[in-house]
């Protein structure tokens, strides 16, 4: 059985206590996690929000800065650029072009791009022009130009003070600069309106930034502003609303463009190259986690990194100026929802006091709930263990709480009355004896003056009485039975009814004035419950029967009449039981001798066998249980040990059924399901007839007659002989010696003439035997005797007991099933059976047991097989089929090997052999002791109790019963 598994269990003060204090916890929990939760969404906003507003800077602050750049570019393309075509002549626009830089601080520098090649562009001098380049120290713009050429182009260097004077003029290398090569010039020279560049990292100055450039008029030239982002990043510095919070500009492809520390956008080499940043490179943890294209999506962001929870938007920055920027912006949220942890921990703290104030109140609350229903448990618990004294009244203030303590006291009580009705009903195995007391119980339990059962008979057609009990007493009466189908009284319709039916009986009119009579009362009140079976149909009724008292109540109280329903019921299951256990018990007895009696039916040699050794075993086996010797000491059978005996006894030959008849009952050596020796006496026939012809065609031939018929008459005498001989050795009443085995030989070897076909006319199973070998050509001469192949029957491999069989089985089987070889079967040395045949014979035990171990057994019977199967063991380990020895063997199924000896030895109806007296049979069987065949002790104490002179006096002819030899 499945154990359970260990439930852990707490009183009801533990759980009523705990059920207060989680509703609290409950309460106190879902109002912190309310507020926080609502907290961290109008904080949550707020950062969108917030986000929203550095966005709208942002784009304010580019629409702002480089707006404007398109416009001036428009102005400056008007002034005539286009036709100054050296340096002379663009000098000469050095102020307006300053003016322009001066007006818009995000340009770093304006440069023109010519058709021809030429190029020329103006810078303020920053400080970081004088570190690379050290310019003079009052140069205030720096110049250059570069005429082209091809490779003979120049490219001149000039500074100039704030007061536009020369300051220096310098040559320098020429590094194959092209403006026409560049994208600005390409996109401004291809349209006719301000064209912008996306951002990347202008080298020159080591700073982020886009060209804004417009063709000038005549599409000759090219007119471009470089517009650094560095405001970007100013910008962006102040938007920092946590401490740890990031905020940065990046194009679709995560390279920065401006960041807070804009130190960090570029990045410089070992050789002196630079670069723009990837976003994952700023140095910033937080931003390690935009390593791919696909997060700077757009949209709102929450991730987990550098063991901290962030919460941030990725926004595209519209803006007049056409770029492509994105704005990322993230911040931690134990800085982002402080606030809010700090109203959760407050909640928290305000549940737990309110939970250690709220403890000690529920704790004296549950007490009171709980302390009468711990009493009304110990009262259940002691119910559970069988225990019903009355337990001390529980009151409660809870209405619930005290009907639940009436109704286990009511409770108590019945189950007690019902258990000791139930186990003293249960106990009982006689079946009349059990109606007695049904009927005493039922009386005493319903407080009634008399009780009567009617149970119908085994054709369903009347209802007898049973005893009728009354004042404590059994009493004997005269109450007729009742006809079900030809009355229609009061109780044949109690019976077909489903509920208890109430009869009025009178002493001087109605039905069953006798039972009034009976009870000595002119009056009775009957409560008639009808008893059903497990198919709900009626088999008889329980009679309570009450003489009424004038001034009280004359029936029965309902609880009283709800209980004895109850019992009825259990009653009428009890009834049931007792009678379907004796109905099957006749019904197994009569199919196991109806077995029995079909085995000895099936051959006249056996009769009577399967019938008398049951008799004799338990002769044997009473001897045993009664005996004092040590030898029996502890034989000692119960009724269930009997009943087991007895059914061993008569199914120990049970596996006869799959035995062939003409193998048991075969008399002779060549019998099949036939005696085979007329075919050789008609061959025999064959062959007097072929001397006879052959003495005839000699005597036409011209022979001697006389000496031909002297040599016809000592063969006709041989053959004669022979037959003699052959029909001898069919009958095996001798033992066969060997010289008689060979002289078989020789006989076989004389021929007879076949001139028909064998096969034809034969059964399929025989002409497939007869293929093993090639058809013969007519005529063919035969043997006399013969041992064919198609004599050879196969065994069949399921046929085959297998060493390692799950029976125990330890017998050696044949080759074959059958061998009906003529030679072969007349050549048996000992009885008529050839080793296939006595194999066959053998078997039956192997079959006995195989069958009777397949039947689905109650506890008692489980050694019916072991004793039916022993019966031909032998005590020295030589007998069959497990080879068990004395120790292995049960003593009722050592008795049973006697009995089954005894009754075989001295059977008188064995057509094939004379019985055996008394004494002829107590010697072979001493001698059968000597040899460790049977018990030695069990045979002694067989003798000493003269079992076989009472078998004798009830089964033997009286010719049998010889001098009995004394013990």
């Amino acid at each position: 059985m499945k154990r359970e598994p260990k439930r852990f269990r707490f009183t009801i003060q533990v759980q009523i206590a705990t059920l207060i204090v989680a509703l609290i916890l409950i309460l106190g929990v879902t109002l912190a996690w309310y507020n926080y939760s609502r907290t961290s969404e109008i904080i949550y906003g707020a950062t969108n929000q917030l986000s929203s507003q550095i966005a709208e800077r942002v784009i304010q602050q580019v629409n702002l800065t480089y707006g404007p750049v398109g416009n001036n570019l428009s102005i400056l393309s008007l002034i005539g650029l286009e036709r100054a075509l050296n340096l002379e002549q663009r000098l000469t626009h050095i102020g307006t072009l300053h003016r322009a830089l001066i007006d818009l601080p995000a340009m770093s520098g304006l440069q023109i791009g010519y058709e021809d090649g030429d190029y020329f562009i103006l810078r303020p001098v920053t400080a970081y022009l004088r570190t690379r380049f050290s310019p003079p120290d009052n140069a205030f713009l720096m110049v250059d130009n570069i005429d082209y050429a091809g490779e003979q182009s120049v490219f001149s260097r000039l500074y100039f003070d704030e007061d536009y004077h020369l300051l220096s003029q310098t040559i320098e290398p020429y590094t194959g600069y092209d403006p026409r090569t560049r994208i600005w010039y390409q996109q401004a020279i291809s349209q006719q309106d301000t064209v912008r560049t996306e951002p990347y990292l202008f080298f020159f100055m080591r700073q982020v930034g886009i060209n804004i450039a417009r063709a000038l008029p005549g599409n000759t030239a090219v007119i471009a502003a470089d517009v650094t982002l560095q405001q970007l990043s100013a910008t962006i510095a102040g938007a920092q609303f946590t401490p740890s919070s990031e905020v940065v500009v990046v194009d679709p492809q995560g390279q920065v463009l401006a960041y807070p520390d804009s130190k960090r956008i570029i990045l410089q080499s070992s050789d002196d190259q630079v670069s723009l940043s990837h976003i994952t490179q700023l140095g910033s943890s937080a931003l390690t986690w935009f390593d791919s294209v696909s997060k700077l999506a757009p949209g709102q962001i929450e991730f987990e990194q550098g063991k901290l929870q962030w919460t941030g938007s990725v926004r595209t920055l519209p803006s007049s100026s056409g770029l492509d920027l994105r704005m990322i912006v993230v911040a931690p949220n134990h800085e982002l929802f402080s606030e809010a942890y700090t109203i959760r921990w407050e909640l928290m703290q305000i549940t737990i006091l309110l939970i250690l104030l709220a403890m000690p109140v529920a704790w004296i609350l549950a007490k009171r709930i709980a302390t009468p229903l711990n009493r009304l448990a110990e009262h259940a618990r002691a119910i559970s263990n069988m225990d019903f004294d009355p337990k001390t009244r529980v009151y409660s203030m809870i209405k619930e709480v005290d009907e639940l303590s009436d109704a286990t006291h009511m409770m108590s009580d019945t189950i007690s009355r019902f258990l000791s009705l139930i186990d003293s009903l249960a106990r009982e195995k006689n079946l009349e004896a059990l109606q007695e007391r049904i009927l005493k119980e039922t009386c005493e339990v319903a407080h009634a003056d008399g009780a009567l059962l009617y149970l119908l008979d085994a054709d369903d057609a009347a209802m007898s009485p049973s005893t009728l009990y009354s004042h404590g007493l059994f009493q004997q009466h005269n109450l007729p039975d009742i006809e079900v189908h030809k009355e229609r009284s009061p109780l044949t319709r109690a019976l077909t009814n489903k509920r208890p039916s109430t009869i009025t009986i009178d002493a001087n009119e109605g039905s069953l004035p006798e039972l009034a009579t009976a009870m000595q009362a002119s009056r009775l009140n009957m409560i008639a419950l009808p008893l059903h079976d497990r198919q709900q149909q009626g088999f008889g009724l329980l009679c309570l029967l009450f003489i009424p008292i004038e001034g009280e109540d004359d029936s029965a109280s309902r609880h009283q009449l709800n209980f004895v329903d109850a019992l009825s019921g259990f009653a009428a299951v009890s009834l049931e039981s007792k009678q379907l256990q004796l109905m099957q018990k006749r019904l197994l007895d009569s199919f196991i001798k109806l077995i029995a009696g079909a085995i000895d039916a099936k051959s006249p040699y056996t009769g009577g066998h399967c019938q008398r050794v049951p008799e004799l075993t338990r002769m044997i086996c009473e001897a045993a249980h009664h005996s004092d010797t040590p030898a029996f000491s502890n034989y000692h059978l119960s009724d269930e040990d009997w009943e087991a005996l007895d059914i061993a006894s008569w199914l120990h030959d049970c596996g006869k059924v799959t035995t062939p008849e003409y193998v048991v009952d075969k008399a002779t050596k060549l019998e099949t399901l036939y005696d085979r020796i007329h075919e050789v006496r008609m061959r025999f026939e064959v062959m007097k007839r072929d001397v006879q012809l052959d003495y005839w065609i000699a005597i036409s031939e011209g022979g001697n007659p006389a000496e031909l018929a002297a040599e016809r008459d000592r063969e006709l005498a041989n053959l004669d002989e022979e037959f003699s001989f052959i029909a001898r050795c069919n009958q095996g009443s001798e033992f066969m010696s060997e010289e008689d085995q060979q002289r078989l030989t020789r006989i076989a070897r004389r021929t007879w003439l076949r001139t028909l076909d064998d096969r034809m006319g034969v059964s399929w199973e025989e002409l497939q035997r007869k293929a093993a070998r090639p058809p013969e050509t007519l005529p063919v001469l035969e043997r006399a005797l013969d041992d064919k192949p198609e004599h050879l029957i196969p065994r069949r491999e399921q046929d085959r007991i297998s060493p390692d069989n799950r029976y125990g089985f330890k017998i050696d089987t044949p080759e074959h099933k059958y061998n009906r070889g003529e030679l072969y079967n007349l050549c048996v040395a000992k009885g008529t059976l050839s080793e296939e045949e006595r194999y066959m014979i053998n078997d039956h035990i192997v079959q006995t047991i195989i069958m009777l171990e397949k039947l689905p057994y109650p506890r008692h019977l489980r050694d019916v097989p072991a004793i039916a199967g022993g019966h031909h063991e032998k005590m020295d380990g030589t007998g069959y089929p497990k080879k068990l020895g004395r120790d292995q063997l049960s003593i009722s199924a050592r008795a049973m090997a006697i009995a089954d000896i005894f009754e075989a030895l001295t059977a008188y109806d064995r057509p094939y052999k004379a019985p055996k007296t008394l004494s002829e049979a107590l010697e072979i069987m001493e001698r059968m002791v000597k040899d460790e065949h049977i018990d030695g002790e069990l045979f002694r104490l067989f003798v000493a109790n003269r079992i076989p002179e009472r078998y004798a006096e009830l089964f033997l002819e009286a010719e049998q019963r010889d001098l009995y030899p004394s013990g």
